[in-house]
């Protein structure tokens, strides 16, 4: 049986095929805002993963040309969806949550959503070296290393 969306757009997942996943997940809003951002993105990535556990939001600055002050999160999870599938879901995600060419030309992130690791690929390298991956890693206590 093949992985199908419902009526709902509830993905329904094919558990012969499960991949794991690793985001990273952050807003520059302000606290209020972009910690409500991140909330309101649970129940939509929950859609595209089964087994979803996220950490706690916390405050972070921002790094490179996105300065600011951010409320991020980790999140790690289970799908069936294609690495290109869930790229694709999560820009989709952050389309619908503001995150267009006029916000990011003028620096505002409602939301960033980005699929750092699936199964052992790691696909944004530069990720888990920001401070703003830490906390969320370390309370979800993900291990990382390639066994």
């Amino acid at each position: 049986m093949n992985s199908y969306y419902t009526s709902d757009q509830t993905y329904k997942p094919n558990f012969e095929q499960m991949s794991h996943v690793l985001f990273s997940l952050g807003s520059n809003l302000g606290w209020m805002e972009a910690s409500q951002k991140l909330m309101n993105i649970r129940p939509l990535l929950e859609r595209m993963c089964s087994n979803l556990r996220f950490s706690s939001i916390y405050p972070t600055d921002g790094v490179g040309k996105w300065v600011g002050k951010y409320a991020n999160c980790v999140a790690e999870g289970d799908t069936t969806m294609p690495l290109n599938e869930l790229e694709h879901g999560c820009k989709q995600l952050e389309l619908e949550g503001g995150r267009t060419s006029m916000a990011r030309r003028m620096g505002i992130v409602p939301i960033d959503i980005d699929v750092v690791r699936y199964n052992d690929i790691i696909v944004r390298p530069q990720n888990l070296q920001y401070d703003y991956m830490k906390p969320g890693l370390l309370e979800l206590e993900t291990t990382l290393s390639q066994n």
